[in-house]
């Protein structure tokens, strides 16, 4: 696994913890997936109520998954896979916490 300084801030977390504190240790995330999104960013754990994913360099993205109460369920430190495909676990732009529809669940 290769470690960029984004996982390894990752590696600070601990479930349980809130998406405010999340957001303070690894900074603003890139792309939100909500409830009622489809395609391949669907949520299909029922108990997970949002994913919040951080562009990670060379790296796939560090994705944090939150509970009903939008605390800290679990999360991936975006270590498992680095080189130029890494890109391809993006979400796509319509995900973007630019959008208006995503920006209050990435703050």
């Amino acid at each position: 696994n290769v470690y960029t300084e984004l996982s390894l801030k990752a590696s600070g977390m601990s479930a349980g913890m809130s998406r405010s504190e999340v957001i303070s240790l690894l900074g603003p995330p890139s792309w939100a997936v909500i409830k009622g999104d489809t395609g391949k960013f669907t949520l299909k754990d029922p108990n997970i109520h949002l994913e919040l994913y951080w562009k990670n360099g060379e790296c796939s993205p560090v994705i944090v998954r939150f509970d009903s109460g939008l605390k800290v369920s679990h999360w991936e430190d975006g270590s498992d896979y680095c080189g130029k495909d890494a890109h391809l676990f993006d979400p796509p732009d319509e995900y973007s916490c630019s959008k208006p529809d995503r920006t209050k669940q990435c703050q």
